[in-house]
């Protein structure tokens, strides 16, 4: 796939977050803003796709409704409605529709921060922040403020972009400090495990259903629940089989196979280690040993 990228290809630099908010204060930085669709607000149709492109300029998605699916910097995600994508300059991205009954409706827009003929940025290709809604007034007014004039216009331009930026700050160091899955997102794991084939229960189709990348997910599961998402699967599993074992009459092969295992020594070894006695010892008790 062939990457698009702007023309012309300004001087960079990037700065610790510190650095970056002190030239947000400087007045000698100027903030250009850039309009992505009509008046910001960009609702998806089928096909919607922006394929692999890099530009030279802030990018800034806050999903309002719906689900994308976002490759950046290599790293894929489905961020969902209250999410907040920041695409820092020169970094690759892709953003496509989800599935197609959550088509996204969002907003969007560039930026760039100008100061002395070199345009800055943050450290780092980009932020991710799901659960950004408390940013989402501030994104309205960024974008209700691009295209108005006056010279009081650019510095409420600068005063916002600041105040955006300590917000997704923030929230990103309270994630990587004790982010933790709310309620909703706990009911939302059990019900896809009540509904799906244990077979194709695996941590990465979980993270997907969650719009979560696969790395975030796993950090986030080993808080709140004390395992990894792999080791709680299994888990979850072999409960499941000890029912099977107890209530249903099929062969040990066949609820094995059920359960998504290829051989029955597997198995039956790991049902072991989980329960202390096999699943034909376990299965004595109730009458329906095959």
């Amino acid at each position: 796939m062939k990457l698009r990228s702007s023309a012309s290809k300004p001087k960079r630099q990037f700065l610790s977050e510190e650095k970056w908010l002190t030239l947000l204060a400087d007045p000698r930085t100027e903030i250009q803003l850039d309009l992505q669709g009509s008046q910001g607000r960009f609702e998806s149709g089928p096909g919607w796709d922006t394929q692999l492109r890099r530009i030279d300029q802030h990018l800034v998605y806050f999903i309002c409704e719906g689900q994308c699916s976002a490759t950046i910097n290599g790293k894929r995600s489905q961020p969902t409605a209250g999410s907040l994508c920041w695409v820092c300059p020169g970094t690759t991205f892709r953003f496509s529709n989800g599935p197609e009954d959550r088509l996204p409706v969002l907003y969007r827009f560039r930026f760039t921060a100008m100061n002395r003929g070199v345009s800055y940025g943050p450290q780092g290709p980009f932020r991710l922040v799901t659960q950004a809604w408390a940013l989402f007034e501030l994104v309205h007014q960024l974008v209700m403020e691009a295209d108005r004039p006056g010279t009081f216009s650019r510095w409420r331009k600068q005063s916002m972009i600041s105040l955006l930026s300590i917000g997704v700050f923030e929230a990103r160091s309270a994630t990587r400090r004790n982010v933790l899955f709310d309620d909703a997102q706990r009911m939302a794991i059990s019900s896809f495990l009540a509904k799906e084939p244990p077979a194709r229960q695996t941590p990465a189709v979980l993270a997907r259903h969650l719009g979560f990348s696969h790395d975030y997910f796993s950090r986030i599961f080993r808080r709140s629940y004390g395992v990894s998402p792999r080791t709680w699967l299994l888990k979850q599993r072999l409960a499941q089989a000890a029912v099977l074992l107890r209530e249903s009459t099929q062969r040990i092969s066949e609820i094995a196979e059920r359960l998504g295992y290829a051989e029955l020594y597997l198995f039956s070894r790991q049902f072991h280690q989980m329960y202390g006695t096999s699943p034909r010892e376990w299965r004595k008790s109730t009458g329906h040993e095959r």
